[in-house]
Parts: structure tokens; C-alpha cells; sequence
């Protein structure tokens, strides 16, 4: 008796229909314009059926050619193009010898397309329900085009590489330029700065004779005209040392210990306020402050903060001055002088570390404007940064770290 067959499933029953003849057109129209070519041949190797993009990969359709001589009739290579690849390695060879090959990456050069193109090709047996070998699939994918991206790719990034590395050259270039200059001029400064001390002496030393010798000969105009050399003499004087002292910050070698800062702080407010003990200054110092630096430069660094907090305090009658750390900034120590004094406008914070740059008059504050420049250098060269903020009349408060490059 013979089992009753079971009712074809939806899927089955649409495959049916589309190979019917009347749906043969739809069914080339798809194939066509399926991004891989697909390829069908016998057990011979003969063409049964082959897609549009088969023939746009390969130049040409198939033809009757034996099996053994299909690389040499399509010109198929090895990738570099130069060797023909065996047809008996091809994978829709393989196959036809029962074999499921694995993609295999080949370039095609014949007549039709001189020029040579990489394409991938897979291929595997068919065979009927009892095993019998019908024929073999062919599938070739077009990589001509991935391949020319990824070479763009790379001549991209090699052309990146080499850009950046021409970039680096001539900043490598420009900063040894830039720190042979530097140092040129500050060797001329330093060398122009000392030499300027002589002359200076001699103009201080004569006109303090003119005042003591001369003072009988000469009127109250005479006289204020010396006071005027003598104080511009001074200030001349001044501002050399406030030079050398600058250029020195960035010649002598940093020898670095642990340094007491709170202790360092403590000593230059009682160097300061002996300068005029009737004022009212409270300065404040948080206890138990040690980093690492070269204590020399370090004592300059407080020398100007905490001397320029003296002297913008001046015409407050409580100034207060105060070293400390700020709170809860981790492992980043930043350290802070503060006080009430003067302060300065926002607007000109970027003039502050500025080599002469003076946000005050003379003859409001006295000074040089070589300060700030020389703490910024000392701060910097312990791999700190230092910036400062104020309001006009209500004080400023100058921030700084040290080591910033190493802190874990």
C-alpha cells in the first residue's frame, strides 16, 4: 500500500510556481541583479546556466571549454596577478570532483577586460536524493572595487603617517629654533642686564656726590632733579636685578628635596612684616605643608606671592594674607596665596605673568613687572601651571601646583 503523500507547504508551492515557465523572466531578472554571479554546469563542466554578473566578473560568458583548461581560457591568476592558477585547484573543478571547496581569492585577465580584476570564488557539488552527482554551483563575488577602497585606505593612512610625521619633524624643528632663540636672548639680556650695572653704579655714585657736595649750589629745582635721577637710578637698578633674577630661574639645575612650605611661608611672613611692623596684617599658614622642589626657587615663589599680598594690602586697615591647599582635590595638590587686598580686573588676568606687564601704576604700587614672569618660570619648571584670580578692591587669590605630569 502506498503512503499517501503529505500537501506541499506554502514555500514549496511558491518555489513551484516561480520555476514554471510563465515565471521563467522574473526569475532571470532576480538572478541578474543579484550583487554575486551565479553559475550552474553538468558533471562535464558544461554551462547550464550563468548570470548576468558572471559574465561582468569574467569578461565572458562560459564557453565549451574542457575543465582542465578553464584558467587558461578565462586568464585566471593567483592575487599577485602574475602566475595562472591551476585549473584543477579552481573551486567549480573541485566540485566537480566532489569536493565543497572554501572561497578561494583569484584575478581574471583576459581580451575583454586587459586591465585585470580580483574577484572571490566558491563552489559545491549537487547531487540528486539518492546521491548521484548532477552538476556543481558556481558563486563569484567582485572585490575589485573593496580592494581599491582598502588601497585608498592605506595610501590615506600612509599619507596621514606621513604628514604627521613631517609635523613632528618640524615642530621638533621650531622648538629647538624656538629654545636656541630663547636662550640667545636671554644670554643678551642677562649679558646686557650686567653690563648696565656699572654705568648705573656710576650715575648713582655722582649724583649722591652732587647731593652731599654740591647741595649749597644747587636751587630747590636743582635739587629735585637729582632726587628724580637718584629714584629713577634705584628703580633702573631694580628692575636689572628683577632681569637677572629671571634669566637665572631657567640656568641653574633644579635640585630637588622635600620641601617644608608651610615653614618656608611662616619664615617670609616674619621677614615681611618687619618691613613695617605698625601695620595690621593677619597672615594665616595650614600647617604641615611638604612637597617636593628645589627650595631656592620655591623661596622665590613665596617671596613674590606673599610680597606681592604685602604690598597690595597696603591701604587696607586689617590686611589679611593667607597659604593654604585647597580641600578635596585629591591626589592634585593645589596650593593658594590669598589676600584682601587691591585685587585686579578679570578682563587683564592674561597680562599677569607677562615679562614688564603691570596691571597698577608706579605710582600706585612700586615694582618692576618681573615677578609673576619669574614665579610662572619656577612653577612651570617643576611641572606645575600657576593662574590667578581677583576682583578690583576685594583682594586676588594666585593658585598653584607642582608636579602635575607625575601625580598618580
Amino acid at each position: 500500500m502506498t503512503a499517501p503523500s503529505l500537501p506541499a507547504s506554502p514555500l514549496e508551492e511558491l518555489t513551484d510556481s516561480i520555476f514554471q515557465a510563465q515565471h521563467q523572466p522574473l526569475l532571470r531578472a532576480f538572478l541578474d541583479n543579484s550583487s554575486e554571479g551565479l553559475g550552474i554546469v553538468d558533471t562535464k563542466g558544461n554551462p547550464l546556466f550563468m548570470n548576468a554578473r558572471v559574465r561582468n566578473i569574467l569578461g565572458i560568458g562560459f564557453s565549451d571549454a574542457r575543465p582542465e583548461d578553464w584558467s587558461e581560457r578565462y586568464g585566471v591568476f593567483y592575487p599577485d596577478s602574475e602566475r595562472l592558477f591551476p585549473s584543477e585547484r579552481l573551486p567549480l573543478y573541485r566540485a566537480l570532483q566532489g569536493e565543497a571547496s572554501v572561497e578561494e581569492e583569484l584575478f581574471v585577465r583576459n581580451a575583454f577586460i586587459p586591465e585585470g580584476r580580483h574577484f572571490l570564488s566558491r563552489a559545491w557539488p549537487v547531487r540528486d536524493n539518492q546521491g548521484q552527482m548532477l552538476g556543481a554551483i558556481l558563486i563569484l563575488r567582485d572585490t575589485e572595487t573593496e580592494r581599491r577602497a582598502e588601497a585608498e585606505r592605506h595610501r590615506a593612512e600612509q599619507q596621514m603617517r606621513e604628514l604627521n610625521a613631517e609635523l613632528e619633524r618640524r615642530i621638533i624643528e621650531r622648538t629647538a629654533q624656538l629654545e636656541f632663540s630663547n636662550r640667545e636672548l636671554e644670554a643678551f639680556a642677562y649679558s646686557v642686564a650686567h653690563d648696565l650695572r656699572a654705568p648705573l653704579r656710576s650715575i648713582s655714585s655722582f649724583s649722591l656726590a652732587l647731593t652731599e657736595d654740591c647741595a649749597g649750589l644747587l636751587d630747590a629745582t636743582g635739587q629735585e632733579y637729582i632726587q628724580r635721577i637718584r629714584a629713577s637710578s634705584q628703580r633702573m637698578a631694580e628692575l636689572i636685578d628683577g632681569i637677572l633674577a629671571l634669566s637665572r630661574v631657567n640656568r641653574i639645575e633644579l635640585v630637588e628635596s622635600d620641601v617644608h612650605l608651610s615653614g618656608m611661608a611662616r619664615s617670609i611672613a616674619e621677614q615681611i612684616q618687619r618691613w613695617k611692623p605698625e601695620r595690621t596684617v593677619n597672615i594665616r599658614v595650614q600647617d604641615g605643608l611638604v612637597d617636593r622642589g628645589d627650595a631656592q626657587l620655591l623661596r622665590l615663589v613665596f617671596e613674590n606671592l606673599m610680597g606681592n599680598a604685602w604690598k597690595f594690602t597696603r591701604d587696607k586697615p586689617v590686611a589679611e594674607i593667607e597659604f593654604g591647599i585647597l580641600p578635596g582635590e585629591g591626589s592634585g595638590r593645589v596650593y593658594f596665596v590669598r589676600d584682601n587686598g587691591a585685587g585686579f580686573d578679570m578682563e587683564y588676568q592674561r597680562k599677569l605673568f607677562g615679562v614688564f606687564q603691570r596691571l597698577h601704576t608706579q605710582k600706585e604700587f612700586e615694582g618692576h613687572g618681573v615677578g609673576l614672569a619669574t614665579v610662572q618660570r619656577i612653577i612651570r619648571r617643576h611641572a606645575g601651571r600657576i593662574w590667578g584670580e581677583g576682583r578690583v578692591g576685594e583682594g586676588a587669590t594666585f593658585y598653584f601646583t607642582l608636579h602635575e605630569d607625575t601625580a598618580s
